[in-house]
């Protein structure tokens, strides 16, 4: 290899002096993380097939240049119902949840969680997001960026003992998630409903605290609720709208190559 010139060393000092070298050099060198906050345990379906699925495509179509961090069942600390709020002070970068949890803050997404309406979960996604780009995004959701929405299959209603009729369910410790609508829904069907964080649905099942719990099949079976609730009946009352968002501080910081990986791993 021919030794470098005394006229090619002073240039090459010139550069990284004025700065020039060391910018390229940390350029290719700087690194994106992404805090991922959710409330599931990380094994049950959306965290293990939607979101982990989503966030390895992300530091794929980035070259890995951006790394996202997965925190399941609020490992970041506070309840469910302050996801949300978690995006928007900096707690957590992205996060996914349940509209539902924060009852009136999004309420042109709630009607997805009306009852007896909507059986196909597909095309309550479809429609779930065609409402969101048409009319919620510049209004609603205005505060964040939006990644995805949708809406998770009828549910079930698993107990530990059977309900064969509304008869079954009065006076029934059931289990909802901490939403409005949810409640006044069982209750209008006689029920105790109590609303509760999914993360503590196994041990109030097995404790008897609750007698049965409102939720859909999926993740009835990936956490292992069928240990607890042997008796599961189907049923086709309302939806949960569920997002997938960025804190828009945090999107707006990022460069348009990683804003543009992002968007193609959706």
């Amino acid at each position: 290899m021919k030794p470098l010139s005394m006229k090619s060393l002073a240039l090459a000092g010139a550069l990284a002096t004025s700065g020039w070298l060391s910018a390229t050099t940390l350029s290719a060198a700087q690194e994106v993380t992404l805090k991922l906050h959710q409330f599931l345990p990380a094994q049950a379906n959306v965290p293990a097939h939607v979101l982990d699925v989503w966030a390895d495509k992300v530091e794929k179509e980035s070259g890995g240049r951006i790394k996202v961090e997965r925190y399941a069942a609020m490992a970041l600390g506070g309840p469910p119902p302050q996801l949300i709020d978690q995006a928007h002070d900096g707690v957590a970068d992205v996060v996914w949840t349940v509209v539902g949890y924060t009852p009136g803050r999004f309420p042109r997404a709630e009607v997805f969680e009306l009852p007896f309406m909507m059986t196909n979960a597909e095309a309550t996604s479809r429609a779930y997001w065609d409402l969101f780009d048409k009319e919620m995004k510049d209004t609603d959701f205005r505060e964040f960026h939006i990644i995805g929405t949708w809406v998770h299959g009828p549910g079930v209603i698993h107990s530990s003992k059977p309900v064969k009729s509304l008869d079954d369910l009065k006076g029934l410790k059931v289990r909802v998630q901490q939403s409005d609508l949810w409640v006044s829904l069982l209750e209008a069907m006689g029920a105790n409903a109590t609303p509760m964080p999914f993360g503590e649905v196994y041990t109030a099942l097995k404790t008897g605290l609750v007698d049965a719990a409102e939720n859909n099949y999926p993740s009835y079976e990936s956490s292992r609720h069928f240990e607890v609730a042997k008796y599961f009946n189907k049923t086709e009352h309302s939806m949960a709208p569920e997002i997938l968002l960025f804190s828009k501080r945090v999107w707006d910081k990022l460069s348009a190559d990683e804003q543009k990986a992002i968007r193609a791993a959706a």
